[in-house]
């Protein structure tokens, strides 16, 4: 895999990742649901005024996802690097690169057991739930509408999937360091997960900022 071009696992991700967004949005966040969920906080005819605004500009709203992806996987192989760097292993950032972008596949799944367990349910769910749903994660042991707003975030990203694309990017990175596995997960670990610490502190931050309440 790590011989394909770049550009090519990006898109072939990318692609994926909108196919599974546009299904979730299409399948699952009807109009229905949207009137149930907001009708509460909006009429009926603003509710179509929004969705026709997202209808305009849907086709954007993907082109942003590829883009922050992209930005994504440029964070994370340039923290990897640096961190492979310090230790003093020599590793190309080329193919560091792609192994974030394959590796990043594992979160198709996590898509696809979301969009099949809101597909069973007809239309007993409001968007939030599809929001906040994350299988196998911190929050399935809470209920989400009891907890504060700011744990939401973190909660969602404690899950097997993310400890998953850990090891999996150790493994991975291993084979570009000698198949050197626990050296690789550890290199992973200390540099991959206070970066992602920051993050969440961000968004928890942003969370109480742009929603005090």
């Amino acid at each position: 895999i790590i011989k394909f071009n770049f550009w090519v696992l990006y898109f072939f991700v990318g692609f994926i990742f909108t196919l599974l967004y546009m299904s979730i949005k299409n399948f699952l966040i009807t109009k229905d649901i949207y009137i149930n969920s907001l009708s509460n906080q909006l009429s009926v005819n603003q509710i179509e005024s929004i969705l026709d605004i997202q209808s305009k500009y849907e086709f954007l709203s993907y082109l942003l996802l590829l883009l922050i992806g992209l930005l994504k996987y440029i964070a994370i192989s340039l923290i990897l690097y640096m961190a492979f760097i310090i230790a003093d292993y020599k590793v190309s950032y080329c193919q560091l690169i792609k192994v974030v972008v394959v590796c990043e596949m594992i979160f198709f799944l996590p898509l696809i057991i979301k969009f099949i367990w809101f597909l069973g349910k007809e239309s007993n769910y409001t968007i939030e739930d599809i929001q906040s749903f994350m299988p196998i994660s911190l929050l399935n042991i809470f209920d989400y509408a009891s907890l504060n707003k700011i744990l939401i975030y973190p909660f969602q990203l404690l899950n097997i999937f993310e400890i998953i694309y850990w090891i999996a990017l150790a493994y991975g990175i291993s084979k570009l360091i000698n198949n050197n596995f626990d050296k690789a997960l550890k290199i992973v670990l200390s540099s991959y997960i206070p970066a992602l610490i920051i993050w969440v502190v961000f968004v928890m931050f942003l969370t109480v900022t742009l929603n005090p309440s």
